[in-house]
This record gives C-alpha cells, structure tokens and sequence, in this order.
C-alpha cells in the first residue's frame, strides 16, 4: 500500500507528482474552500482545506475511484476530482468510471488515448518539490533557455559545472541529473553521464562548481532546498547554508556555477524541469 501525503505545507504541483508516478494518466483536480475547481497547482494545500484530520491518505491500486474521493472529502472538507487528459481538453471522472479501481481508471484513460500526464504538461510539475531519484533539468531565474551543465560533456573529478543553452530535447546527459535524497534531509545531484559523479560546491566562497566523485559522506555534494516566493529553490551548501549555488548576475551561455554567499538575488534561484524519457 502507497500512502501520499497532503501536508499543509506541500504544493498541488507536488502532491500531483506523486500522484502521478502511481497513475501517469491521471491527475488530481482540487477544489479550495469556497467550491472553486480546477485551482492553481502553486498553491499551498494548508490553503485550500477547511480541516486537515491526517497529514496522509492510503492510496491503493484496488481502491475505488469513488472510495479515493470520498475519503479525501472527509478528511479535508474539500473536494476532488481524479481527471484525465485527452487530445488538449480534460475530462472529469463520471459515473461510469468511479466504480472502476484506481488502477482500472488509470488503465482505461490509458487504453482510450488519454495522455501522459507527466510528457504533455512538464511545465505544471515546476512548483517547489523533488521526486526522489527522478531526472531534471536544472535552470536558473533569470534565463529559462539555460541549463546547469557539465563542461564538454565528461565526468571526472573536477570537471567543472556551467550554464549552457538547452536544445530542448531533455535527452542531453550532460544536463540531466538524478535527484537523491539522503536519510539527513539533504539532496545530492548525480550526473546521468555516470551516476558514479556529483555536483560539489567546490568548497570555497566563489570558486566554480564541479563534479566530483560520488560520496555519501562528502558533504560538499549535499545540499539543502528552500523555496523561494518566485517559485523555485536557492540550493544552499549542507556544510555551510550561508552559502548557496549562485552564477553571475548578467550571466549568460557558458557561465561558470559558483558557490556563493546567501544574497537572495534571481540569480541564486533554480527551478527543477522533470524529463520523463526513459533512460537505461
């Protein structure tokens, strides 16, 4: 049995992501407190729930359609819809299908040409959460077109990390990178060339960032997230959270990843875009 968890403090996006790893055609549609559907996915669930009796709901294959959304009506006071997506237009759960189990909906949107959710609409999956051991992309605030990047495309210890711009195909390893989440809270960054690297801050206040061979120990690779009111994270260094990945203020195609000092700019802020390719 999987649990997902609806936490106050968790993003629709991210409860979607979830969700979405379970049951790929699939999605959640939330209702807030005043009865209004289809509500932006960056908002809080702390702000759309009239209680929260639970903090997490069972989610079964074998449950209902049904059970699943009168379950999250009576924890929460609010409603919710499991849709589906199909040639541009979204669909609801009717009464045909609420008898189905999850499992069955999930397959019969599958085998009725409904979309993927996670490939037709990445960009509704930008807001303020990791998937453990998913792959991203990783852009900066104040340029969308550019990715972090591992110079010339080869992994080794010291390899440095800069931004380059994104050919848009989600399939270049050079700027692909595992997210890992550490039993300490933090996350490390694994490069898809070769698992075997990690992102590491380099140590010193305004030197270039690099690869370095993968240590669960070392905590140069890892790294604490905090949301920023912009959408997105500053990447703070575990071994010291003064310090964040930051590149220069006018930065641009090939300019260095630094670690810096907190200052709070757009240029210390990174969004993380989910590529869903599958990669061996």
């Amino acid at each position: 049995m999987d649990t997902l968890k609806f936490s106050a403090e968790k993003t629709l996006s991210c409860i979607n992501q979830k969700w979405c790893t379970l049951f790929p055609y699939t999605y959640l549609s939330f209702s807030d407190s005043s009865g209004k559907n289809g509500i932006s996915w960056d908002k809080m669930h702390g702000s759309i729930r009239k209680k929260g009796d639970s903090d997490e709901l069972p989610v079964v294959q074998s449950m209902k359609v049904s059970t699943f959304e009168d379950l999250y009506e009576a924890t929460f006071d609010v409603k919710v819809e499991i849709k589906y997506q199909k040639n541009g237009k979204l669909y609801r759960s009717t009464d045909k299908h609420i008898q189905k189990t999850l499992n069955e909906f999930n397959f019969w949107a599958k085998e009725n040409g409904a979309s993927k959710i996670f490939e037709k609409n990445p960009n509704w999956f930008l807001n303020n959460c990791l998937i453990e051991n998913h792959i991203y992309e990783i852009f900066p605030e104040h340029n969308h077109n550019l990715r972090i990047d591992v110079q010339w495309g080869k992994t080794f210890n010291g390899a440095k990390l800069w931004l380059y711009e994104s050919d848009n195909s989600g399939k270049n390893k050079a700027q692909l990178f595992r997210a890992k989440h550490n039993s300490d809270g933090t996350w490390s960054f694994l490069s898809l060339i070769s698992d075997e690297y990690a992102i590491d801050d380099s140590s010193w206040s305004g030197k270039s960032c690099h690869m370095w061979a993968h240590n669960k120990d070392n905590k140069n690779q890892k790294f604490i997230l905090k949301n920023s009111l912009k959408g997105g994270f500053y990447i703070h260094c575990f071994r010291d959270q003064k310090f964040v990945l930051d590149v220069s203020q006018s930065g641009g195609h090939k300019t260095d990843l630094l670690n810096y000092q907190f200052l709070g700019g757009d240029n210390q802020i990174f969004h993380f875009k989910p590529i869903f390719n599958e990669f061996k």
